[in-house]
């Protein structure tokens, strides 16, 4: 059994808002509760007097015992983290939560080290993670909120990148049936019309960067790829190009607001599919330590390259809630509507929205999530080719696994399953579909 971690107090300097490097004593007051043992006293000892070479050869004698093995490998990333190595402190911290995702400690010295990687996003993720901890005491958590304020006002830059293979029982979402009902005529589906299997090659390419600010505002810019390509040559193969760009705003402690202007280029079948430009507003507010609450409202302007009654506005809004049950699982859900104004009023629908999702670590390195969505789509006027207002649901369930332990390079092998079920007043809408993804995934 391991040691129990104990935070204590997270003293020293922390940082202003010009991002200036912690020193040393940034965690003196943050302490590890350690097994009584007086060689890992001595250890202690010798690296807080900067005597990392003799700490090292009694830590490398003290793997052969009977030791605790997690206590050996924080010391060991402790020693990396004062040489200024954060990132092979970041690894070993990693591979410690891989096993124990709820040692509190550990989690607070790997959003240091992010911190110090100047990787923000995922230090402040890993900072909030700590404070919706109930028992954290008053000093670490104002401390800790210090190291979120100052993440806040300066540069973030996020990179993300995967790519997979999918298996899809429907990758056109269509009917499996082989005519259907026109003007009250049956009529023979060509094949492109009906369910068609496939295994696809997948790249989801993201990233955006903050422009540093000392005041209460920054200018973020965004952009992402995902392409799809199946093995049915390119009558199924999709593209979706992505960009945005705007001020943050820091309207209170809590609060912030990115205005963006964003627009988007797709491709479908090979060729050119659809553009949209427009707007987006997006607020998030931290409700307690645990309750954080989003609101995003995005209106777009669509333009189909050959389809011009499908062209019009598109309007939507969301509002978004996640709750930390504790440092190793997350709740999250969504309510939302979304408005199409085509051309045509037959086109023309308002769907709505909502889902859930519950994240998990788990012991060995995996991490779970169990995710769920269901919307109501309204048609505005009466789709006269099958003599009738078209009402649709649909129905989504996934599940997703990962082991945090498998990384190959920053990345992790991700295993995802979606079941879709659409289910139409027209049955020519309705679809079932099964697909299976096996993503290599930047680490966290």
């Amino acid at each position: 059994m391991y040691a129990v971690f104990l935070v204590t107090a997270l003293t020293g300097c922390i940082p202003a808002a010009a991002m200036e490097t912690p020193s040393s004593a940034a965690s003196q007051g943050a302490r590890l509760d350690f097994a009584p043992t007086s060689s890992l006293d001595k250890i202690r000892q010798l690296i807080l007097a900067g005597h990392h070479k003799e700490a090292r050869e009694l830590l490398s004698r003290l793997r052969q015992g009977d030791v605790d093995q997690i206590q050996i490998a924080f010391l060991e990333a402790e020693m990396h983290g004062r040489e200024n190595n954060w990132r092979k402190a970041a690894r070993i911290y990693r591979l410690i939560l891989a096993d124990h995702p709820e040692i509190l400690r550990v989690r607070l010295e790997l959003a240091r080290s992010f911190f110090e990687l100047k990787d923000y996003v995922n230090a402040r993720k890993q900072f909030e993670i700590v404070l919706a901890n109930r028992d954290l005491p008053p000093t670490v958590a104002r401390n800790i909120e210090r190291y979120i304020d100052a993440i806040r006002h300066n540069k973030a830059w996020t990179f993300n990148f995967s790519v997979g293979l999918a298996q899809d029982t429907n990758i056109n979402s269509a009917t499996s049936d082989h005519e259907a009902l026109l003007l009250g005529l049956p009529f023979e589906l060509l094949e492109d019309a009906r369910k068609s299997p496939g295994l696809g090659l997948t790249a989801d390419i993201s990233g955006s960067y903050r422009f540093p600010s000392p005041v209460g505002s920054s200018f973020e810019l965004s952009g992402g790829l995902q392409h799809t390509e199946y093995n049915k040559g390119s009558t199924f193969d999709y593209t979706m190009t992505q960009a945005g760009a705007g001020p943050r705003f820091i309207l209170a402690p809590n609060t912030e607001l990115l205005v963006s202007a964003v627009g988007s280029y797709n491709r479908y079948g090979g060729r050119a599919f659809y553009k949209s430009y427009g707007a987006r507003l997006n607020l998030r507010h931290k409700m307690t330590d645990r309750l954080y609450l989003s609101s995003i409202l995005d209106t777009q302007v669509v333009d189909f390259q050959r389809d011009n009654a499908r062209d019009g506005w598109l309007v939507s809004a969301t509002i978004q809630a996640s709750y930390l049950l504790s440092q190793i699982s997350l709740l999250q859900g969504f309510v939302g509507l979304v408005e199409e104004m085509t051309e045509v009023d037959s086109l023309s629908s308002l769907r709505y929205r909502g889902g859930l999702s519950y994240r998990r670590e788990l012991p060995f390195g995996f991490t779970s999530e169990l995710s769920g969505e269901l919307s109501y789509r309204k048609f505005k006027d009466i789709d006269w080719l099958h003599g009738a207002r078209r009402e649709d649901w649909a129905l989504r369930l996934g599940t997703t696994i990962s082991n945090r332990k498998l990384d190959i390079g920053g990345f992790i092998p991700v295993i995802e399953y979606n079941y879709y079920e659409g289910m139409s007043n027209i049955n020519f809408y309705d679809y079932d579909r099964h697909r299976v993804t096996i993503n290599f995934t930047r680490i966290f």
